[in-house]
């Protein structure tokens, strides 16, 4: 082949591999773009899907036992069983609320949907509760209902995970005691009460924003050996005493928010910072459209904040390390292009 400018001979092996780069250069080009625009996004979903993330309630019973039913143990008579269901949870008051169910087996009590009528046997509830009444009493002919407690969340041994600063990584325990009875004499009206078997059981409703995992154990005894031990925890049942934990972590969808955001904070300032140079350094003329970027991204990134799930207050650690320091590199940046922009000779925008 002859350039047609210096007319010299250019080798046919040269305009094949300038050719052949030319076309790996488009094909690079086209797999990223597949990758960033359709892989990553479809990718979500499809994670999603196989998760079985349509059906999961993000509540799971990490014990022994597992997610069972009062037939799959032995309370099938003169039984006091409990249900707990975790309403709500506030990590910045580290309190947590439950709906307390007790349900007597049927030769004690009537049962019907949403509550039981005793028969014949009073029954005595004592809940490990942070405000309230504690000790519950129900007599004869009388319903039980749920009882709705609010519960201190003090996350012992686990101090370093249960802080909301390191939001959305923060992990909570919950470590509570409940014990059951019913009256040895009906028939007396000073009433003493004895220990019935019990066993505890858990509601999966999903807990909004949080991952919810309990934990049965036998703690009444105060000793740390053993309390998970499956023998020990049914000992203890048959004596009316309940103890578990309840673990409460940002659910996964929390998390990705929480990251979406956090890198939409970094490509702002990353991107204002490149902005920002090339006016400085006079390759770009400060413009009024640079101007309002600068503007809108500090009034983004504000907006931006208050969508975080959960509304983790104000100073915690993606704050400090995301948040302050965009909105400082936007704001910085905006009186920056404006002064540029004022002092241009010209009123071209």
């Amino acid at each position: 082949m002859i350039d047609t400018v210096s007319g010299a001979q250019i080798p046919d092996s040269c305009e094949n591999q300038s050719s052949l780069s030319a076309a790996k250069s488009v094909h690079w080009k086209t797999i990223r773009f597949m990758f960033l625009f359709l892989a990553l996004p479809i990718g979500i979903p499809a994670g999603f899907i196989v998760s079985n993330g349509f059906t999961s309630s993000e509540i799971e019973v990490d014990d022994q036992f597992g997610e069972i039913y009062p037939e799959d143990v032995d309370t099938s008579e003169n039984s006091v069983n409990v249900w707990f269901q975790t309403t709500a949870f506030d990590p910045e008051g580290l309190t947590a609320n439950m709906n307390i169910y007790p349900w007597p087996t049927n030769d004690l009590a009537s049962p019907f949907s949403s509550s039981t009528i005793l028969r014949e046997t009073p029954v005595r509830i004592w809940v490990d509760e942070l405000y309230g009444q504690s000790l519950y009493t129900f007599e004869a002919d009388e319903p039980i209902g749920a009882i709705n407690s609010q519960m201190d969340v003090l996350s012992i041994d686990h101090e370093n995970r249960a802080n909301d600063s390191i939001y959305p990584f923060d992990q909570y325990v919950l470590d509570t005691y409940v014990s059951t009875e019913i009256s040895s004499d009906p028939s007396r009206k000073d009433q003493e009460f004895t220990p019935v078997k019990t066993f505890d059981f858990f509601y999966t409703n999903p807990l909004p924003g949080f991952e919810v995992s309990y934990q049965r154990k036998s703690a009444w005894n105060n000793e740390l050996s053993g309390i998970h031990n499956r023998t020990t925890i049914e000992s203890e049942r048959t004596q009316g005493l309940i103890s578990f934990t309840a673990t409460y972590k940002r659910s996964s969808a929390v998390k990705a928010i929480a990251l979406f955001v956090a890198t939409f904070f970094l490509i702002g300032a990353m991107s204002l910072t490149w902005i920002t140079a090339r006016i400085w350094s006079k390759r770009r003329p400060p413009s009024m459209q640079a101007l309002v970027w600068a503007a809108a991204t500090a009034l983004g990134i504000i907006q931006l904040r208050e969508i975080l799930p959960g509304h983790p207050r104000i100073g915690i650690a993606l704050d400090l390390i995301f948040f302050f320091p965009t909105l400082l590199v936007s704001l910085i940046a905006t009186m920056f292009i404006t002064v540029s922009w004022l002092r241009r000779d010209d009123f071209e925008i």
